[in-house]
């Protein structure tokens, strides 16, 4: 790369070869002021000194050499996808934008792996955040205004050769069914608190209630209800309470008995350790059935484990024993006064 350095006044009638930062602290403005290619004229020269700019690069590339917005562009090329769309460069970046709701999913190593090349940039969002339509998942760029084309041909085979790249598993509106264990709610001793609490949780699911009872705590009629909900088309199954460990809690038999594989019973994430999930084979369109043992917590905690594990079955990537083991760093719910869930580490599972 030939680089001449001209002052700005010499550079009257040439295009810029890269975007042109303005940066204003009164008004917390940070944009591309003067965009590449734009042919500076001589009304732009105030401008140019007060954002600081006293002297300008032009530069002239070997053939070899590939410009930072080119570099972004390439790599947006193979990132396309129904899921995301790419903005066009700014300041040499690029943002991959959702364009639907639901987890966003990474391949983590290749992402570490085109930034093993120290001069290009690539971030996202946690793996399995949840997004809306709209919100910025990914950007990059390089940091160099130029790089040799072997590197950039590098990035793009790591994404070639990624099985994921990115996604978005959209959320599904899975048939969903509540069943309230306690003997004391059942006789109307105390009231049901899981009834107020899970309805809204389904609602960003687009999830309807097919069947909803409360039984008392026998294990044989919390499995007669898990069975009627079955009959009614049930895909996933919220059994609430009776999840500890004293003699009157009998869900987890229960959810233990029916299931043909627990997925997981416990969790090393606070609120929600004493979570469980069962999977039973085949209902009336022949998909599985997630069978979840909830605990207390969730009837007076706004968030808990459970919410991150509806994410993961309503978006159709039920969690294994070996991911959920691995949830404890970061699995502590900072029960911030301003809850921003799930936008936080504790979201993000």
């Amino acid at each position: 790369m030939k680089r001449t350095i001209l002052n700005i006044e010499e550079a009257i009638g040439l295009p810029l070869s890269h975007d042109l930062t303005m940066i204003d602290t009164e008004t917390q403005y940070k944009g591309a002021r003067f965009k590449r290619g734009h042919i500076l004229r001589e009304d732009d020269l105030p401008v140019l000194r007060k954002m600081g700019r006293l002297r300008l690069s032009i530069l002239e590339l070997e053939l070899d050499e590939v410009h930072e917005d080119f570099a972004a562009i390439r790599l947006a090329e193979k990132f396309k996808s129904p899921s995301f769309s790419v903005t066009t460069p700014s300041e040499g970046c690029c943002n991959l934008k959702a364009e639907k709701d639901g987890l966003f999913i990474s391949d983590e190593q290749m992402v570490n792996r085109i930034n093993s090349d120290k001069d290009w940039v690539l971030s996202t969002i946690a793996n399995f955040s949840e997004v809306k339509i709209g919100e910025v998942v990914a950007a990059w760029r390089i940091a160099p205004l130029t790089m040799p084309e072997s590197r950039v041909a590098d990035a793009e085979k790591a994404v070639d050769e990624s099985t994921v790249k990115f996604n978005i598993a959209g959320f599904k509106p899975l048939k969903t069914a509540l069943i309230t264990t306690g003997t004391e709610i059942l006789k109307g001793n105390v009231r049901d608190a899981f009834c107020l609490k899970l309805p809204s949780k389904l609602e960003k699911y687009g999830a309807p209630i097919v069947f909803n009872t409360i039984v008392p705590d026998d294990k044989d009629e919390i499995i007669e209800a898990i069975k009627i909900s079955c009959e009614n088309g049930a895909q996933a199954i919220l059994c609430t309470g009776g999840m500890s460990v004293d003699a009157d809690d009998m869900t987890p038999g229960a959810i233990y008995e029916i299931s043909d594989e627990v997925l997981f019973r416990g969790t090393p994430v606070l609120p929600g350790s004493n979570l469980m999930l069962g999977k039973k084979n085949g209902n009336e369109n022949g998909g599985e059935i997630y069978i979840f043992g909830v605990p207390a917590c969730a009837a007076h905690s706004n968030v808990t484990v459970l919410d991150t594990v509806m994410s993961r079955i309503y978006a159709g990537i039920p969690p294994s024993e070996k991911d959920v083991r691995a949830w404890g760093a970061g699995g502590l719910c900072r029960t911030c006064k301003k809850c921003n869930f799930p936008v936080c580490s504790f979201g993000s599972r």
